[in-house]
């Protein structure tokens, strides 16, 4: 019997592992999804930009074009500046999604023994009841 409490206790360990593992996963998804965002209006304004640049070298307005070019290039960078950081959060989170799928193997199989134990204790306790004459059926 002791083996199956410490068995349930693992198992609670476990999801409690698990639990917090995929609320790390939700807090990396809203911050992926955050740089994503910069990302996405970052190329927008992106292309707007160039278009600017390009009436701007049509009408050869050479001071205004350098000045749009320069916040081309700032843009460019900030964009850039998301990817490191989002690839990073990427992949941790595909580390989570690994520990998470060993844990629930782990869950999976504990939950076996578990079970095994449970009807080990649950023939013991009934063998003891007929034995002591305690059964009624």
């Amino acid at each position: 019997m002791k083996e199956n409490s410490i068995k349930h206790e693992e198992l609670r360990k476990i999801k409690g592992q698990i639990d917090l593992l995929k609320q790390e996963w939700n807090l990396l998804t809203k911050d992926m999804g955050r740089l994503a965002q910069i990302q996405d209006r970052g190329t927008i304004e992106k292309r707007s930009l160039e278009k600017i640049i390009e009436e701007l070298r049509n009408k050869k307005d050479l001071a205004r074009l350098t000045q749009v070019e320069n916040e081309l290039r700032d843009l460019e960078a900030k964009i850039k500046a998301t990817e490191k950081p989002l690839n990073s959060l990427m992949d941790k989170q595909g580390q989570i999604t690994e520990k998470i799928s060993g844990l629930n193997q782990e869950t999976r199989e504990l939950e076996k023994v578990v079970k095994d134990l449970d009807n080990e204790v649950q023939v013991i306790t009934e063998g003891l009841k007929i034995k002591k004459g305690n059964f009624r059926g």
